[in-house]
């Protein structure tokens, strides 16, 4: 098993403060932001400024660059707008890791030729104009769709991210055994792809979040997820991570444990 693969979610304009900063273009402050999350282990920085609506395009490509231009990591451009994700890999590259598209034919048919143009990476998220399976067989026949058309491009599947959809358990009581489901399938149906979720999804709405957020890596990372978006800064979450990831056979010799343990403890 692959160590986790972190997406850092504080540059995201939904935030006040963050979507303050995108507007007036302050980039010591977003750097800052993007230097923390680097620090506590991101190794990419998921980027969305949509809810700047007419500004969306300008202050991504100014973030973007700007982190780019710092730092030596992908980031990810989350956005709904296939304009926006098409300018994005335009102008980045295989520094960009589309986030994201549905499983849909369509949608899929007019971002991969440009994806394996440039080398970019992708989410893809498991569902279609026919919405969210309700189960993990319809997720994995979506991934196999997509696999299907994939394989006939030069994308390689590291840089393909299948995101099952982690849903509230709040709303939905059997979500998160689907989701849990649907990493184990995708990670026996297509081990050279990888498996990502949104792990603050499934506590959205209850109490006692953080535990709930703990509780799923650990349950998740088990059944094959090796991808999460999250706020590396949270201390218990990532000591978490990192114990789940041992226990998993991500760590051989404990040594990335060891060495959060010795840095953390100094």
């Amino acid at each position: 098993m692959d160590k986790i693969i972190l997406f850092g979610e504080k540059i995201i304009s939904s935030n006040r403060s963050v979507k303050e900063i995108m507007a007036r273009r302050d980039s010591s402050e977003l750097l800052k932001i993007a230097e923390e999350q680097i620090s506590a282990g991101a190794l990419i920085l998921d980027i969305n400024s949509a809810i700047l609506m007419e500004d969306e395009l300008d202050a991504m490509i100014w973030a973007a660059g700007l982190v780019l231009e710092q730092f030596d990591i992908s980031v990810s451009i989350d956005s709904p707008d296939l304009y926006i994700l098409e300018r994005a890999v335009k102008e980045f590259g295989n520094k960009v890791i589309v986030n994201s598209l549905s499983a849909d034919e369509e949608e899929l048919a007019r971002m991969l030729s440009l994806i394996s143009q440039y080398q970019a990476g992708v989410v893809i998220i498991l569902k279609d104009r026919n919405g969210i399976p309700t189960d993990s067989k319809g997720r994995v026949e979506l991934a196999r769709k997509t696999v299907n058309l994939i394989e006939g491009t030069h994308i390689l599947p590291e840089n393909v991210y299948f995101d099952p959809i982690v849903t509230t358990i709040g709303t939905e009581k059997n979500g998160g055994k689907i989701v849990l489901e649907s990493f184990y399938e995708l990670k026996v149906s297509f081990p050279a792809y990888k498996r990502i979720g949104g792990i603050s999804n499934i506590s959205f709405g209850l109490p006692l979040r953080k535990l709930l957020n703990k509780t799923f890596i650990s349950m998740a990372i088990a059944s094959g997820m090796n991808a999460m978006i999250c706020d590396p800064t949270e201390r218990e979450l990532i000591e978490t991570l990192k114990a789940a990831e041992t226990i998993a056979g991500a760590d051989p010799g404990c040594k990335s444990f060891l060495k959060y343990y010795r840095e953390t403890n100094k």
